[in-house]
């Protein structure tokens, strides 16, 4: 599918089509992880694909509908206008129905946001937007939802840029909201670190992450084992 070579890295990603450094680890061999491109293909497959822009330390990866597939969802609103929203509108990117954003700082990647449109995270708000999903126009390929395939892919990217851990803050906007991010970011593979509480000590990683929560850590080559045969499967 020509959609597949749409991503957008200025780092090189031959090392992300060879899937070879899980060999390295000595625990590994190639097959048992997955590589950007099957990530992408999986994606592909489900009417959806995947860019990745990255500034410096910061990466942005978004996931969109195939342009002409139709949804009469909403659209999610990125946080920060992309690098070529003056394009040729003709071009037809497709309807963004998720991003995440965050920082590559080897041997760590930060991931400060992970959205994905009218999924029920537990606030008021998505709560109402998980009511659109019989008009959203698209369904989750896994058990995960669609966080899995962004998640993939950013974590394969990051590791082909030299991370070997993730870390995440499931946000404590209210008790319920925390309770299901904690969840599913375990479900994922993510372990707990500590909790970002109202303490005095807690300051330094409230003003990194920008509020309260429970900070989350997952081992990124066990995670892409963890969920290679999923990918794998969705890709063929």
């Amino acid at each position: 599918s020509p959609v597949s070579v749409l991503v957008k890295s200025k780092v090189s990603r031959a090392a992300g089509c060879l899937g070879l450094r899980a060999e390295e680890s000595g625990s590994l061999k190639s097959e048992q992880i997955f590589t950007c491109d099957e990530v992408q293909e999986a994606a592909n497959r489900c009417g959806m694909y995947i860019t990745v822009t990255n500034l410096g330390p910061l990466y942005r990866a978004v996931l969109r509908l195939q342009p002409g597939v139709d949804s009469e969802g909403p659209e999610l609103e990125l946080d920060t206008p992309e690098d070529d929203a003056r394009e040729d509108p003709s071009k037809g990117k497709g309807k963004i129905i998720g991003y995440s954003t965050g920082f590559i700082l080897p041997p760590l990647v930060r991931l400060d946001t992970m959205r994905i449109s009218a999924v029920n995270t537990g606030n008021e708000i998505s709560k109402k937007k998980s009511d659109e999903k019989a008009a959203r126009g698209w369904n989750s390929p896994s058990v995960h939802g669609l966080s899995l395939l962004l998640g993939a892919f950013v974590g394969r990217n990051a590791y082909d840029n030299g991370c070997k851990k993730a870390q995440l803050l499931a946000i404590l906007d209210n008790d319920r909201q925390h309770k299901i991010l904690s969840r599913h970011y375990k479900m994922l593979g993510f372990k707990m670190v500590k909790e970002v509480d109202d303490d005095i000590s807690c300051v330094p990683d409230r003003i990194m992450w920008g509020g309260c929560g429970t900070l989350m850590e997952a081992d990124i080559l066990e995670m892409m084992a963890r969920h290679a045969s999923e990918m794998k499967r969705m890709s063929l």
